[in-house]
């Protein structure tokens, strides 16, 4: 059986984002061919054969990945029925504890100003990530498969979400197929990175939303957590970063 590690999935250009399910990699800047300034999502496969099987692979697992992001979408909803309990009872919110003093530098306010400085950058990191996304989906762009050394087929698509497909004359049906497969799973993982920024905006940004009506003191005993969960959520983007690198 083949292994993902058989071939690769390379997404590079101007626009290209880190794929967050680990199913393309993406150059570092400095990595990418001077060439590489239109969207290109390109699949090197050994043969037609085994590049099929390795396709279908990449295809699964980002399945799998769209099945965790299902449940990130579950635990997102139940926080936010739970809010939506919080709103109808806002006196069931603990408020913060406001008597003491603590000095200015101590360990409490510390953490506290790391804590808020981390949940900045991550919050940084995550526009950026949706304007990327944003426009690599609105861009023009390349699938190109090459099986064995040789560019068997290229489908361009164009702003208007038209395609057109040039191939290497006498290819075989299975190598058709093949390319076939990779134009699929192209499309399966733009719709895929929409799926991410839905998620993750519509949960964490509609309870943050949601705690906009709470009265000052509950919003103090909430907005920690809201923070949590989009740390929680950039941890993750971070660490499929990391795959990349």
């Amino acid at each position: 059986m083949t292994d993902l590690c058989d071939a690769r999935f390379v997404l590079s250009g101007a626009t290209a984002v880190v794929d967050p399910f680990g199913v393309w990699e993406t150059p570092a800047p400095a990595a990418a061919t001077g060439r590489a300034t239109r969207l290109t999502w390109r699949v090197e496969l050994l043969d037609a054969e085994s590049g099929s099987r390795a396709i279908s692979a990449r295809a699964k697992a980002l399945e799998r990945g769209m099945d965790q992001l299902k449940q990130e979408d579950i635990n997102l909803y139940a926080q936010s029925q739970a809010l939506r309990e919080a709103l109808d009872n806002p006196a069931t919110l603990e408020s913060p504890q406001l008597s003491g003093a603590v000095a200015f530098g101590q360990p409490g306010t510390d953490a506290e100003e790391k804590e808020r400085a981390g949940f900045q950058e991550d919050l940084k990191r995550w526009l950026s990530f949706v304007e990327q996304v944003k426009q690599m989906v609105s861009s023009p762009a390349d699938v190109e498969t090459v099986v064995a050394g040789q560019r068997i087929g290229l489908t361009c698509v164009d702003l208007d979400g038209d395609f057109k497909t040039f191939w290497l004359p006498g290819v075989s049906s299975l190598t058709r197929e093949a390319h076939r497969q990779n134009v699929q799973l192209m499309l399966a993982s733009r719709v895929a990175l929409l799926r991410v920024i839905s998620v993750i905006t519509t949960g964490a940004g509609g309870l943050i939303a949601k705690a906009l009506v709470l009265p000052p003191l509950a919003q103090a005993a909430l907005i920690p957590e809201l923070i949590r969960v989009i740390a929680r959520v950039m941890d993750a983007v971070r660490a499929w970063e990391t795959t990349q690198s």
